[in-house]
């Protein structure tokens, strides 16, 4: 059984309670009441701890590092003074200094949270780019020049205050561009870094300068309005292919003169995929024919395709409107006549789902640009398969880039509210099989959370998938067909839709 043993020598001045947790202890002990190790610790620190939370919702760490520090000061010590059974007089002590000092921080705190602004939102912004993790030192650098800022204003300094605030503001705004230019740019200047390695210049000089004026363009726009993240991203991502094709063209030529070849030889392989598409288009002179003509041509034959596909949408759109009047005729007759034969109405009925389904399948790829998703159509399923969608190596974190395509996609999903979908992940064969299912799962379930919490969606509806390498759609002999079969496709089944 413990003992309690109380110095009953009259102290020099008058016995005051203080407090309501020193009456309450008092009290117990005066009558012999047993009190649990609990109940006393949260009667003395209580109140100390509420002000300190009270000073942590005001984000006094930030904003009174001063009081708030020397707050948490007093605090830790009378932890460490209650663990070792101290006198309970220092231990309230201790946590009157506590509280008196946390209830200072945050009323501090709350007081010049306007003057701090600024930085604060600066410094959300960074973090929200992942700032401290891609650049702690910079990090470092800005976070102490807010508390520098901060501890000025505690101290009264005021105008000192105000232009240590305006340098921290300006360095949390520096590692926010360097954090969301590492996040984008990473990738094309380490590709540019790697073809001067290899010293491309040499064989392919006029490629590799026009993908780092490119990059330059990229930096360039990010300066100007960091917001810019879609018009980054697309010259980033044309920086990086210029600066592989760069490799690519320096390689030909070199593997060319080290097999005793000629440059003839190794433009004449370049040229061959031209030749070939020229060959499938049916142009006359796919053969011979110079390539920058053979790249007009192509250029215009693709232009008249994309014309007469404009010209049978139109034309369908026109039958299908000519089919819903007969439709009406047709209901029109049978009202006169009394009703018709079932099979008559079975085949209105059939030909007003056909017609929904083109006009929704119509809408589905009005939504997408070319380089966001392409939409396909297998039987009685719907495919978009967002060749928009890139994931960082490894990584199935959704980047902020790609949010707008997945609101489109949402809105896709809105278009058959009816049918249930799956969110299929794929990758290519480089890897083991089993890091490749796994990431591949991973990649199909970001993409499922984030319709249900960003977008709304149901999460009945949406099913996730990863089947890894196992469905390529392309060879994984070449990067390009690699990068192809690295997708997420979303399959829209609506089995009581007629096709």
């Amino acid at each position: 059984m413990a003992t309690l043993t109380f110095n009953l020598t009259p102290p020099r001045k008058p016995l005051m309670i203080r407090s309501c947790r020193s009456a309450l202890l008092l009290l117990c002990c005066l009558t012999s009441v047993p009190l649990l190790a609990d109940d006393v610790r949260d009667s003395l620190f209580g109140p100390a701890e509420a002000a300190r939370a009270e000073a942590l919702a005001a984000r006094a760490e930030l904003l009174a590092p001063e009081a708030q520090g020397q707050a948490e000061a007093a605090l830790e010590r009378a932890r460490a003074d209650y663990a070792r059974g101290r006198a309970l007089e220092r231990i309230r002590r201790d946590l009157d200094e506590a509280e008196a000092a946390f209830t200072a921080a945050a009323r501090h705190a709350t007081g010049t949270q306007p003057e701090f602004a600024a930085p604060l939102q600066a410094r959300a912004a960074a973090l929200e780019n992942a700032a401290d993790q891609l650049y702690p030192a910079a990090w470092q650098s800005a976070e102490r020049a807010l508390a520098t800022a901060t501890v000025a204003r505690e101290r009264g300094r005021t105008e000192r205050a105000g232009e240590l605030t305006d340098a921290a503001t300006a360095e949390y705004l520096a590692v926010e561009l360097l954090a969301i230019e590492g996040r984008l740019l990473s990738r094309a200047r380490a590709e540019i870094a790697e073809a001067r390695a290899a010293r491309v210049e040499r064989h392919a000089p006029e490629t590799l300068a026009r993908a780092q004026a490119v990059l330059a363009q990229a930096e360039e726009t990010l300066g100007e309005d960091r917001q810019a993240v879609d018009a980054a991203t697309s010259l980033a991502a044309r920086a990086e292919a210029l600066a592989r094709h760069a490799r690519a063209l320096a390689s030909a030529v070199q593997q060319a003169r080290s097999r005793g070849g000629s440059v003839e030889a190794a433009l004449l392989a370049q040229e061959a995929p031209l030749r070939a598409a020229a060959r499938a288009a049916g142009l006359e002179d796919a053969e011979a024919g110079r390539p920058e003509a053979l790249g007009e041509a192509l250029i215009a034959h693709l232009d008249t395709l994309e014309t007469r596909l404009k010209r049978s949408e139109a034309e369908l759109t026109a039958a299908n409107q000519r089919v819903l009047a007969m439709d009406e005729e047709l209901r029109e007759l049978d009202r006169q006549l009394g009703g018709v034969a079932r099979e008559r109405s079975e085949l209105i009925m059939a030909l007003e789902a056909q017609a929904q389904v083109r006009a929704q399948f119509a809408r589905l790829e009005a939504l997408f640009e070319r380089d966001e998703a392409v939409v396909l159509r297998e039987g009685e399923q719907v495919i978009v398969r967002l060749v928009g969608l890139n994931f960082a190596t490894g990584s199935a974190a959704i980047d902020s880039a790609a949010r707008p395509l997945l609101a489109r996609l949402a809105e896709a999903a809105n278009i058959f509210p009816q049918a249930r979908f799956t969110v299929e992940g794929h990758t290519d064969s480089r890897g083991s099989a089993q890091l490749n299912l796994r990431l591949s799962q991973e990649r199909a379930d970001a993409v499922v959370d984030y319709l249900v919490e960003a977008e709304g969606l149901a999460r009945a509806r949406l099913r996730a998938i990863g089947l890894g390498s196992a469905r390529p759609i392309a060879t994984d002999d070449t990067a390009e067909g690699r990068a192809r079969n690295r997708r997420i496709d979303v399959t829209f089944s609506a089995p009581e839709t007629p096709p």
